[in-house]
Parts: structure tokens; sequence; C-alpha cells
């Protein structure tokens, strides 16, 4: 099917200033024409769509989720030893409800920071061949983590238990090596490590530790990299980041403390920042009563709340690239509420257009993912009509009544006209 889209308004993805009385062609799932109404010529033959009192903008992109999870702070998936607890076929089944949420939502690209049993994958390529509608999943496959690190399922567990699950620990650069080329085996996008972790520091209110010995994180990344894939990393402070840094990661993803040097680092490097801003202020009216019986983790929370803002807003300063994402499946960080990040992004200093340039066109650049982002001809024709202005209230882009219609590859997915 071929469409005329008439909008009144149209955010491209760039950043440029709005452009109103717009038409944009789709023809063969990718955007053929893109001009003010007076130039465009509408052949005959195609569909039209009449967003004239409306904005169009480009279908979001979520740069963190899990797609496992779901956001309730009641998923088991979540909760400690929840692997243990929930078959992979449903896993599987849970991974493809929350993704159709998100798509709904007007979120048609999501980059999947690890998944349990590389699920993350084989939910890519069923929506690619076309046996599912969803959006597109950018994949990491496992994520990659030593022995009691980050994303180690076993460290939750009592000591004469394991899980019967692939876990490939990265203790050694020669592990490392193995552990990339597994998950380059199922085609990934891109690789997702732990660059540094916090559970061993929280009593004492202390830097994030390294998770990988230097040379085990340059043997990651330079071999992802030979590969052709980003690297991202999960941490928030320390020692960890200065050794993935000088390794030449491509991303952090939350990064909650970094400092001056790092940024300017980052800055100069081109590795983008991932705040994931949402998983704190998601859970900030929760926090008291859901972690009373946990005060090491209620003052980790409280710490980060303290300083994420200005960390963001320092990133924003200097010029690093920050892409929005929510951390989608972590508590309250709901599947379909993804548009939260943008709001948390504008609470730390980014305008309404730069969290917006965040979840479009400055996500698909700083990640990597060609075709996606933008409102250009050549592109996919991946497009929200928006009845509302989120210029003027960027929260309104978490009312999905005003999300009036979600177009994926110039199919329409979700349609409220």
């Amino acid at each position: 099917m071929s469409y005329a889209i008439k909008a009144g308004t149209l955010i491209d993805g760039s950043g440029c200033e709005p452009l109103k009385n717009v038409v944009v062609l789709v023809e063969g799932g990718r955007i053929s024409r893109v001009g003010r109404a007076e130039e465009v010529h509408i052949p005959e033959g195609f569909e039209i769509i009449d967003a004239s009192d409306k904005t169009l903008l480009p279908g979001f992109i979520d740069a963190h989720v899990h797609v496992q999870g779901s956001g309730e702070p009641d998923d088991p998936v979540f909760g400690r030893g929840g692997n243990a607890l929930v078959s992979q076929p449903e896993l599987a089944l849970r991974a493809l409800k929350n993704v159709q949420k998100s798509l709904k939502a007007g979120f048609t690209t999501l980059r999947n920071c690890s998944s349990t049993y590389r699920i993350d994958v084989d939910l890519r390529n069923a929506i690619d061949r076309g046996d599912f509608t969803g959006p597109r999943i950018w994949t990491s496959g496992l994520g990659l983590t030593a022995t009691c690190g980050h994303m180690d399922q076993d460290k939750k567990l009592a000591y004469h238990t394991h899980l019967d699950m692939e876990d490939d620990p990265c203790d050694s650069p020669d592990q490392a090596r193995v552990a990339v080329m597994k998950n380059l085996n199922k085609n990934v996008d891109f690789i997702k490590m732990n660059v540094t972790v916090g559970e061993y520091s929280f009593n004492y209110m202390a830097k994030n530790a390294p998770e990988m010995t230097p040379e085990t994180m340059k043997m990651l990344i330079e071999w992802s990299h030979l590969h052709g894939r980003k690297v991202t990393g999960h941490g928030h402070d320390g020692l960890g980041i200065d050794f993935a840094l000088d390794a030449g990661i491509d991303g952090i993803e939350h990064g909650s403390f970094l400092t001056d040097a790092q940024l300017e680092k980052m800055a100069r490097q081109g590795t983008v920042l991932c705040p994931t801003t949402s998983v704190l202020f998601n859970q900030e009216p929760y926090l008291e009563q859901d972690l009373k019986d946990d005060p090491r983790l209620l003052g980790w929370y409280r710490y980060s709340l303290d300083n994420v803002p200005d960390t963001v807003s320092r990133a924003r300063k200097m010029g690093v690239r920050i892409i929005a994402g929510c951390d989608t499946a972590m508590p309250y960080c709901k599947h379909g509420t993804n548009a939260t990040e943008m709001a948390g992004l504008v609470r730390c200093g980014l305008t309404p257009m730069e969290a917006i340039v965040a979840a479009t066109g400055g996500a698909a650049d700083g990640i990597g993912i060609p075709g996606v982002g933008y409102v250009r001809e050549g592109f996919f024709a991946d497009m929200v009509i928006f009845g509302g202005d989120p210029l003027a209230d960027i929260t309104k882009l978490q009312d999905q009544s005003l999300i009036t219609l979600v177009m994926k590859g110039g199919e329409i997915v979700e349609d409220k006209r």
C-alpha cells in the first residue's frame, strides 16, 4: 500500500525546526518524498492520511530494553532467581507481548540490552520474517559478565544450586573472545557487557568496582569491533569506566556518577551515554515502601536521585551524545510507557527537542541502526502521528490516546483515527 501523509507539523528527528504543512509519500515500505504540501504531487492511487491538525514524528527508539521483562514490580522474570521460575517458551511469549505494547506506544525500534537464552534473537527473526507484528529489535543476545558479576544469574542463588542455562563468564581475555563469538554465531547486532559492578559497594557507598580486568575488556571490545559490532557497557563510575573508555567502548549505559574527565573523554571519542533515568524517576514514588527492608539499596537509589540529573546535565554541556533508553523491564519501567525516558531527560536539562532527538535520529546514529530515526527520503516508513505538540509538553507523549497512528515499514500497525 502507498500512502500520502498530510501533516500539520513535522518533527523529522534531526533537531531542526519543525516544518509546517508537509506531505510525506510512502512507497514500498520506505519514505519516497518529503516536502511542503504545495511542492509535492500526490500520485493517483495513494491513500491519503489526513494529519493536518497533528504532529508527525519518526517512530521512536527505546535504546535500552529487556524484552523478557514487563516492568511490573512483581514480574517474576526480574525477581530473585526468576529464571528458575519461568520456562523458555513462556519467556518468549512474554517477550512478544511486551514488545507489541511498545510498538503500539509508537516505539518502532527497540535495542535489547541482553536477554536470557538469547530470546531477543529469535524474536527479531520471527518479526523480520513476518510471523508476528512487532517492532524492529536490535539484539545483543547474552549480556557478557564476569563470575558473580552484575548479570551472573547464579550469584542470586545458594552456593549449592545452579541454573541450567547458558552463562558465558568473561574472567579472562580468552573467555571474553569465546563469549563474543558465541553471540556472533547467532548474528547479534551489538555486544552488551558489564563494565562495573555495584552490588558489592552498596554498603559502603563507595565507587563501583571494575567487573573485568583491563585486558579482558580490551579483548572483548576489540574482538567485537573486528567483527563490525559496537559494544555498550553497564557501568556507573570508577576505574571500570576508565578501563572501558581506554579500550574504545562505544557506549555507557546508566553512567550515574561519571566525572568531568570521563565525560570529556566520551565526547572526544564519540562514546554515547544512555542514562536510563526512568529507572530512578519511575520508581521514585515507591522507593520508601518497596525498599523499606533494604536500607542499603534504598540509600543507593537516594544517592543516585541526587546525582543523576547533574551528571546528565554536565554530559549535555560537554557535548556527549545522549540517547533515550528506559531500561524497560526494570520495576515501573513498563513496555508501552517507554516515553517516560524523554520526560526524564528533560527533567535532567535537555530541551524537549533534544529529548525527541535522543529517541529518534540521535539514537539511530549513536547506536548505528541504519534506515530508522528520521522522516527522510529513503528511510524506512517508521512514523508516529501525535495529536498534540510534544515540544510544548513532552510528558504528553506518554498519553497513548494521543498516539493516533503508528506505521512501521509502511504498514499501519496501530490506528486510532
